[in-house]
């Protein structure tokens, strides 16, 4: 599916889009809770947990997806839980703190998205809200998520059957290059002497 989305000039990311704003980040760094915390002040869900990016345009990979809340991004989202899920987060919660290199105290819920798309103005890293202004930290996070090059699989086939691999790496890389760019226009300045 991801080639497939490349080979059609589409970018498919681990991120969520609330109105204008496409939050990205590597496991862990916040993206649920950045993404309720503006929610939770008056934004529209556009897309939860995966983000298809066609131009400078963000629409929801589907329409409902699964997604994890640590019991932070349960409270900044005022989301109510059911007397099952409070248990289940105290299990995990417990793993969690016995096997802190293993687990992670979650639990998982299925998100309705708006179902509508978004141009996107700004791009920020996870909790943080940093803006990220260099494609190449995007091409970092976008390739950090989907390394198809790190698959045997797309290797031994690509060698077997001549599948250009590499070009459509360069494809996905132009079309990063392309929407960041686009969402942060570079401006110079002209000095006359």
């Amino acid at each position: 599916e991801l080639l497939h989305l490349v080979i059609n000039g589409k970018i498919l990311m681990h991120s969520s889009c609330v109105d204008d704003t496409l939050i990205v980040g590597f496991p862990n760094a916040g993206k649920t809770y950045q993404t309720y915390k503006m929610v939770a002040e008056g934004g529209t869900l556009i897309s939860e947990e995966y983000t298809v990016i066609e131009g400078t345009m963000a629409k929801p990979y589907k329409s409902v997806m699964r997604t994890c809340f640590s019991k932070s991004s349960l409270k900044v989202a005022k989301m109510k839980t059911s007397l099952f899920e409070k248990f289940w987060l105290a299990c995990t919660t417990l793993r969690a703190w016995l096997f802190p290199f293993m687990y992670e105290a979650v639990i998982w819920k299925e998100i309705p998205v708006s179902g509508k798309s978004s141009e996107i103005k700004k791009i920020v890293y996870g909790s943080t809200g940093e803006e990220i202004k260099d494609w190449k930290k995007f091409a970092i996070l976008c390739e950090n998520e989907f390394p198809y090059m790190g698959s045997e699989f797309l290797q031994a086939y690509a060698v077997a059957s001549g599948f250009d691999i590499l070009g459509i790496q360069e494809k996905q890389r132009n079309l990063i290059k392309q929407f960041v760019e686009t969402v942060y226009p570079r401006t110079f300045t002209v000095r006359n002497y």
